[in-house]
């Protein structure tokens, strides 16, 4: 009786367990929807308004700040959009500074946050091009 119980309670478990892989290999046929907003989208909706020319006459031509903008970023390239990742522009960045500009995080949570750190990536990197221009053309 003992091993007959057994058996059952193994029985049981072996099919409760293959059930759960069938249901778990029909969910991974299902694609992931990405929600088209999210709350983190909205701190990031300061770029639709944004205008990188006239923020840079605003902060270089009349308040003579030289900092580049950077973001997040895993690399140098990725942190200050338009500048190449070379040891004389890292230097300049590092004499001049940066201003670190609000662009979310490494984890995308929507279409729209997706979308909105690509025009903010644009943005920097009008800016940073702009400044790096501006600064060779004064030596």
């Amino acid at each position: 009786m003992k091993l007959k119980t057994f058996g059952f309670i193994l029985l049981a478990g072996l099919v409760g367990l293959a059930a759960g892989w069938a249901l778990c290999r029909l969910d991974a046929f299902h694609p992931w929807a990405v929600p088209a907003t999210s709350p983190e989208s909205e701190k990031l909706r300061w770029v639709q308004h944004a205008d990188p020319v006239a923020d840079f006459r605003q902060h270089v031509e009349r308040e003579h700040d030289m900092r580049f903008l950077s973001r997040y970023g895993l690399s140098f390239a990725s942190e200050f959009p338009g500048l190449m990742d070379t040891p004389e522009i890292q230097q300049l960045v590092q004499r001049q500074g940066s201003r670190r500009l609000e662009a979310g995080s490494d984890v995308v949570t929507s279409q729209e946050e997706s979308d909105l750190q690509q025009r903010i990536g644009i943005y920097a990197a009008t800016y940073n091009s702009m400044l790096l221009g501006y600064l060779e053309s004064q030596k």
